[in-house]
């Protein structure tokens, strides 16, 4: 049997793959629209899975979940993923990372709404926390290459609420017996469609095989970690697991320093630690509270068996 371990690995693995992705798409900002980058990013992720939907479909078998759980993952993760990709735009690397850890405290609201899990004061109390760390990692201004831009941030905290409505949106997708492939490829597959007319009327394709290249790359990057969150969710405590992705908010402050020369100001670093402090209470006090218990299993649906 596997161990916690494996799944820290996992875990620690994928937040590499993402903070990697980031880098190129923050890379990619002065070749192609953020739409762009999207389309052809989920365009990657659903070439790669193909195969596997091939073979699925070779055995006879079908989706086990019900496609409106899909159609409504794709919609709101291709809107997270445009907000989030727009804030790279606008952004630092760290700053935008940063913002997009919000999720964790939005998906705390939003599973009390929909699962009707506890939200005590220690929550809202961290969630507080967590937003005064953010007023000061944006009030320390400028430096060398770290531009503070308000239409980013904004963009960058309407992506960290979408994204933590998608992470509830995804535990209900779980409550069903579904594979991380089948939940990746529709992804991949929807959010392509979704951006498709938007990128061919822009009518902006790159030129050089080097922006193709680095395009390759953020979608082979994303659908790997997507599929080793998935896989090493299944091993670890939430509390271990989400100590194990803030790893990424550390990973794309050295990548952004070391290959995009970004200097942040020291009122990032507090606030940071604030972020960082805000959320690790936070998990653990959803985990002891039971806020994380696994949700009910839904029915199957008679035509997937």
């Amino acid at each position: 049997m596997r161990s916690q371990l494996y799944g820290i690995k996992l875990i620690l693995a994928a937040t590499l793959c993402f903070s990697l992705m980031g880098l190129g798409v923050k890379v990619l900002r002065g070749s192609l629209s953020p739409t762009s980058v999207v389309c052809l990013r989920f365009t990657v992720q659903s070439l790669l899975l193909l195969p596997w939907f091939i073979h699925l479909k070779w055995k006879g078998k079908r989706f086990q979940l019900p496609f409106k759980y899909h159609l409504f993952r794709g919609m709101l993760g291709t809107s997270t993923m445009l907000l989030f990709y727009s804030a790279l735009h606008y952004l630092p690397l760290g700053l935008a990372n940063l913002l997009a850890m919000t999720s964790m405290f939005w998906a705390s609201v939003f599973a009390y709404f929909v699962f009707q899990e506890q939200l005590n004061l220690s929550q809202m109390v961290c969630g507080l926390v967590i937003f005064v760390g953010i007023g000061f990692s944006i009030s320390g201004g400028e430096t060398a290459n770290w531009s503070l831009n308000w239409m980013g941030v904004s963009l960058g905290l309407a992506g960290g609420l979408s994204l933590g409505l998608g992470r509830t949106v995804l535990k209900k997708m779980r409550s069903y017996e579904c594979t991380s492939q089948e939940i990746v490829f529709a992804f991949g597959l929807l959010g392509a469609l979704f951006t498709l007319v938007p990128t061919i009327r822009a009518g902006v394709l790159p030129s050089r095989w080097e922006t193709w290249l680095t395009l390759f790359a953020v979608g082979a990057l994303g659908t790997c970690a997507q599929l080793l969150f998935s896989s090493g969710f299944k091993y670890t405590k939430v509390f271990v697991a989400s100590v194990c992705q803030l790893n990424g908010t550390f990973l794309t402050l050295i990548l952004g320093f070391i290959v995009l020369n970004e200097v942040p100001p020291l009122a990032f670093f507090l606030g940071m630690a604030l972020v960082v402090a805000g959320i690790l209470v936070l998990v653990r006090v959803s985990s002891t509270s039971g806020k994380f218990s696994k949700p009910e299993a839904l029915p199957r649906p008679v035509s997937d068996s």
